[in-house]
């Protein structure tokens, strides 16, 4: 058993609320020397549990306001300070708040570690129960005050998961060998409490065209939402009698959820004599996200699915006829008007789409190298070690049934802050994903 306890103290924090303090706690018991068991079966058996918390500060210069380097312009044009010699600062549009506190995460896991067979198979597997509260997070401010933001400490989320690893040796000779080495993961996450009166609220700063990143409580963190086409109770679209087009749409809806529902990988290496061979696959099931490369190509007819732009279309749905009864639609429009205006690039008077939004199931072929281990007693020389020769490739390929792109394009990058790097599942026509094939060499001394 073992007790850990750390007492941090931050300057991005009031001088009041600066230190915090977060233990933890882990134990493990090793129940195949516990027991004694001696089996060609079951070679190794160890339970553990821990339990952490662990605490955050808030970014720097979050309490105060302060000002920034002037810049104006857009995409197009743009100008910023120092322009030549002149300098020139503004007011940022942050709004500081001297009543922030720590974040806190508490976790809480439980273990199962299994060697079988003499340990030519191990088993890793861990279950955990995470609640975050107070967190630190950029909130929109109203547009009167002269901001537009400001970090707060809102919300509680709970995260729980399983993760599997599994390692096998299937076959080792004096000159080859295979190993494997297989992972599974699930977490579920959940809003369950912003503030008092507070049931859901937007990112600031990272809204797109009608397309809103919001926290909402009984919700997933990551969700977006947007317009979505207005639906009877069986879910079916309702259709305009008079122009076959949808009827009306509805604003802030859930039109994307990008958590996945699972994520499994697996590693192969192939050892014989000095070679080695290696490749990584994996498949990420569900999850979903909005591309504007397809909602804008479908809506100028470049895809391959609207080669039959040229002959009429009838839209999925049905016309409202009163009564609470409803009829299959039977109005035919044109094809331009199809993919254009009902499943173009927008949805009603709202740049988002929800027939451009897909499901992110993908197997990829992440990696594999090929290489020889070239000791240095081979070439005559005492100044190597080794030199190994390797050849390798990344991102070889994908297959995603349900969409037309790679789902794994992100625009907003992989930063971890609220002002955009927390936002997945949009896709604004970014660059294609790459494929790359290289080679190294490396010497050992």
């Amino acid at each position: 058993m073992e007790f850990t306890g750390r007492q941090d103290h931050s300057s991005t924090l009031p001088a009041s609320k600066n230190a915090y303090f977060y233990p933890s706690v882990s134990a493990a018991f090793v129940l195949s020397d516990a027991l004694k068991i001696n089996s060609d079966l079951l070679s190794f058996a160890k339970l553990r549990a821990s339990y952490a918390k662990v605490g955050e500060d808030a970014p720097p210069y979050a309490l105060n306001n302060i000002y920034l380097s002037a810049s104006d312009g857009n995409n197009v044009a743009a100008y910023a300070f120092p322009f030549g010699s002149t300098a020139g600062f503004g007011a940022a549009s942050r709004l500081g708040n001297k009543e922030l506190r720590p974040e806190f995460t508490n976790t809480l896991d439980f273990g199962v570690n299994l060697g079988l067979f003499k340990n030519k198979i191990n088993i890793d597997a861990t279950y955990y129960s995470s609640k975050s509260t107070d967190q630190i997070v950029s909130v929109a401010v109203p547009g009167s005050t002269g901001y537009q933001s400001k970090y707060a400490n809102v919300g509680e989320l709970t995260n729980k998961g399983f993760e599997i690893t599994v390692t096998a040796t299937p076959v080792r000779t004096k000159n080859f060998s295979w190993n494997i080495s297989g992972n599974f993961s699930r977490n579920r996450n959940k809003v369950t409490y912003i503030a008092p009166g507070v049931t859901s609220f937007a990112y600031a700063g990272t809204s797109f065209s009608g397309l809103v990143p919001t926290v909402a409580v009984g919700e997933p963190f990551g969700i977006i939402r947007g317009a979505k086409w207005v639906t009877n109770a069986a879910g079916q679209r309702l259709v305009d009698s008079t122009t076959g087009q949808y009827a009306n749409f509805l604003l802030d809806q859930t039109v994307i959820n990008p958590n996945r529902d699972w994520i499994a990988g697996l590693t192969n290496t192939f050892t014989f004599k000095h070679f080695s061979f290696s490749f990584l696959v994996d498949y990420k099931k569900g999850g979903q996200f909005e591309s504007f490369t397809v909602g804008v190509l479908r809506a100028n007819g470049s895809l391959k699915v609207t080669e039959d732009r040229d002959q009429p279309h009838i839209l999925p749905g049905v016309i409202d006829v009163g009564g609470g009864k409803y009829r299959p639609n039977n109005i035919q429009i044109s094809g331009q008007s199809y993919y254009a205006t009902a499943l173009g690039s927008t949805t009603g008077t709202s740049a988002s789409n929800e027939f451009a939004v897909f499901d992110a199931t993908t197997f990829r072929v992440r990696e594999f190298s090929v290489s020889y281990d070239l000791p240095g007693s081979l070439v005559n020389t005492k100044i190597f070690k080794n030199i190994k020769f390797t050849i390798y490739g990344r991102n070889l390929f994908f297959y995603a049934p349900n969409s037309l792109i790679d789902p794994e394009l992100s625009t907003q990058g992989a930063a971890t802050t609220t002002t955009g790097g927390l936002v997945r599942g949009l896709e604004l026509i970014s660059a294609p994903s790459t494929r790359n094939v290289g080679a190294s060499i490396r010497v050992g001394f």
